[in-house]
């Protein structure tokens, strides 16, 4: 019995379903945010999983930072071209790049929403895409000037806008 056509047919479909998972929407450029960059932000999630992000413009690109609490960096990746790039020797960790993926797709700036996420919705302040098989949703809520609500899945989170040093705040 030959079992090379089995194992490169089974060879060829794990690729196929990795190649569908490992995609996660992201704008193609340097997106527009509703937030002046650099920002920082305080990410909790409704299970106590809390995290720092940092996002930072670098020419056509965007840098974005997860840290923990003690500050040990979760993921470093810069935005190039519409997909995440490791910065840095960190472990690939395919929640916490889609954590960072949501939190782009949360602070999205509404004038280049459609453009960035053509296959979401958007209304009043909530928005929803859904995407990939199996479908997963994102959903997103803004609960203040500077705090929203994301859904990753079936996880939830409250993200706020921390005030960056040099400016002064009300």
């Amino acid at each position: 019995m030959n079992l090379a056509p089995r194992t490169s047919a089974l060879t060829a479909a794990l690729i196929l379903l990795t190649s569908c998972a490992a995609q996660l929407p992201l704008p193609a450029t340097l997106p527009q945010l509703s937030v002046p960059l650099p920002a920082q932000f305080y990410l909790a999630a409704a299970d106590q999983e809390t995290w720092f992000a940092v996002l930072v413009a670098d020419g056509p690109h965007l840098r974005a930072t997860l840290l923990s609490p003690l500050g040990v960096p979760g993921a470093r990746l810069v935005l190039t071209d519409g997909a995440w790039v490791k910065d840095g020797f960190q472990v690939p960790d395919r929640a916490r790049e889609a954590l960072l993926a949501g939190l782009l797709f949360a602070l999205a700036d509404t004038s280049t929403f459609e453009r960035d996420y053509p296959a979401a919705t958007q209304l009043a302040g909530q928005r929803e895409l859904c995407f990939g098989t199996p479908v997963r949703c994102w959903r997103s809520k803004t609960t203040g000037s500077a705090e929203w609500q994301l859904e990753l899945d079936s996880t939830r989170w409250r993200i706020s806008l921390l005030p960056t040093g040099g400016a002064e705040t009300p």
